[in-house]
């Protein structure tokens, strides 16, 4: 999603409304006051609306990118470098977090064989923990294969500001 409650941060959802009997008009509507999930208000901002200040913000965007690129790409790749240490901070927690678990299952695992063998717990006790932990392990294995990647393409990922330059250009006058 794009666009988020300015309010409560929820999601945007687009919704279409009827005018005058006739009309149809899109707006966006927060997630959480349509679904009633949590308290916000009844807020809601009209496609048209919308639009007009997106075209608005990118007019701004461009005049100052024209008037001062070198500035205007330093701030960008200042902005852009610390979103991507946010985020990667973000995986990384996670990823220690994830790693960590699987560290306790293993010693879960371990005790709970040790109660087996103890005849602590049955047999059959025994296999229905085991199934579940090492299913829990087994996935939590494969999204830390699935963070530690996203992490390395982060890294490889930096912003093309030559690229977007490119766009600027192309869109200085768009109307």
């Amino acid at each position: 999603g794009l666009l988020y409650c300015a309010d409560c941060g929820h999601l945007l959802y687009c919704q279409r409304y009827k005018v005058q009997n006739w009309r149809q008009q899109d707006a966006y509507i927060c997630g959480n006051y349509r679904k009633r999930t949590h308290d916000c208000t009844a807020h809601y901002i009209t496609a048209k609306t919308l639009s007009y200040l997106v075209a608005d913000n990118l007019r701004v965007v461009t005049m100052y990118a024209a008037k001062d690129e070198q500035r205007f790409i330093r701030q960008l790749m200042k902005e852009s470098a610390e979103e991507q240490g946010r985020e990667a901070a973000r995986l990384k927690r996670e990823l220690e977090g994830q790693r960590r678990r699987i560290a306790k299952l293993d010693k879960i695992i371990k005790r709970l064989y040790e109660d087996n063998v103890m005849g602590k717990i049955s047999d059959e006790r025994y296999m229905m923990f085991s199934e579940d932990y090492e299913d829990e392990q087994k996935a939590l294995r494969e999204s830390v294969k699935e963070v530690a990647a996203k992490l390395e393409r982060q890294k490889d990922e930096a912003l093309n500001v030559g690229r977007f330059m490119e766009v600027v250009h192309k869109y200085m006058t768009f109307e």
